[in-house]
């Protein structure tokens, strides 16, 4: 008998977005994918729950923007909802009481999750936050997410050290994720070349 796999789900820009946290979810999400070891679900944000779009994923994905005619004139009018809806506060619920994942990972800003953790399914599943916090000092919220989080995950170790000295131990180091096909040696004669043109300019 085959073991079942673990679902987790993914949130933050829809992987084909041009912006960083787009590029993060393209490199995690397809590098997760190749191993077929886990059930992945990708909630994109900037993408509406059922967009054509997603039908088409490697993995199942929904949009964290609604569709529901009320819920959307309830949105425009107010420039504050309109940034909720864009984090995916409108249906996380939904996708949680329809997936049922194992793992819920935010990948954002702390301020596009902030009082996520106050919902009644976060403490349920394993849910972390992987979230940048690139300055100092720590917001109320990092620490509030702290608190209440099995599992902070940030992207320097300075902000790793921080949350030590407030005397956390559930937060971890993890940079940006990066394509490393994209890296190759140069060849003799473009590394000469390069060391030229960084003479020319002093560097």
């Amino acid at each position: 008998m085959s073991k079942k796999k673990k679902k987790i789900v993914l949130h933050s820009n829809h992987c084909r977005m041009k912006t960083g946290f787009g590029k993060h979810m393209k490199h995690l999400l397809t590098y997760l994918h190749q191993f077929n070891n886990y059930e992945l679900i990708e909630f994109a944000n900037g993408k509406q729950w059922k967009d054509p779009d997603l039908q088409n994923m490697p993995w199942k994905a929904y949009g964290s923007l609604p569709f529901e005619p009320n819920l959307i004139h309830e949105i425009k009018a107010s420039k504050e909802k309109q940034r909720s809806a864009s984090y995916g506060r409108y249906k996380v619920d939904d996708l949680i009481k329809e997936e049922k994942p194992d793992v819920y990972l935010a990948i954002e800003d702390i301020w596009g999750v902030d009082g996520f953790w106050k919902k009644k399914w976060w403490k349920k599943i394993n849910s972390i936050i992987w979230s940048p916090v690139d300055s100092l000092p720590l917001l109320d919220k990092h620490t509030n997410a702290a608190e209440n989080t099995q599992n902070i995950i940030v992207q320097a170790s300075f902000a790793k050290k921080a949350f030590e000295e407030k005397g956390f131990n559930n937060v971890h180091l993890l940079p940006v994720p990066i394509d490393t096909s994209n890296f190759y040696r140069l060849t003799d004669t473009e590394r000469v070349n390069l060391r030229k043109e960084q003479a020319r300019y002093g560097a």
